[in-house]
């Protein structure tokens, strides 16, 4: 699968949170293009290449700005895949879901990215939703699906432990016990 990788803002340093999971991509048999707006102009030959497209949003800055490249990609092409992934994937969530985002993933975001798009590689929907990571939260196997089964939200990886409540949370309100 063709995966576009898009750093918005690292503060100033190289983009490691594009590298890194472009390296896992790879691993994984994957074609990956990087693109560093902070350097570089927008590259609409590489959104036209791509079959899905991720944003590095490992701060604020950065998910302010990929949430207007992410805007952009929408309007160029709304089928393609798009993912927010890091730190502050899940912070803007309410307004990036659905709209700007198929998926988002916090924590260790390099297995849960390759994952996505393995799924989306073998003819899956990548979906947004949320589930726990079952390595990071071992006692939380049993939230790993929280969405009901005619949902169109599927999955948004939560690996941090701070983090289980809130999926404990919106599992509630999913199936109208809240």
């Amino acid at each position: 699968m063709r995966v576009l990788l898009v750093s918005t803002y690292e503060l100033g340093h190289q983009p490691l949170h594009v590298a890194s999971p472009a390296a896992a991509l790879r691993k994984a048999g994957h074609e990956v293009r990087c693109l560093d707006l902070s350097v570089e102009r927008w590259d609409a030959g590489a959104l036209e290449w791509a079959q899905a497209a991720g944003f590095s949003v490992p701060m604020h800055t950065a998910m302010r700005l990929a949430m207007r490249a992410a805007a952009g990609v929408r309007r160029a092409r709304p089928e393609l895949p798009v993912c927010f992934y890091g730190l502050y994937a899940p912070v803007s969530r309410d307004l990036t879901c659905g709209a700007l985002a198929d998926r988002a993933i916090a924590g260790e975001y390099e297995p849960a990215l390759t994952a996505w798009v393995g799924e989306l590689a073998a003819g899956g929907l990548g979906f947004l939703g949320v589930a726990i990571d079952p390595r990071l939260n071992l006692a939380a196997a049993g939230d790993a699906e929280i969405s009901s089964p005619d949902a169109s939200v599927r999955t948004l990886v939560i690996s941090a432990r701070e983090d289980l409540e809130i999926a404990r949370s919106v599992r509630r309100v999913l199936r109208g016990e809240a």
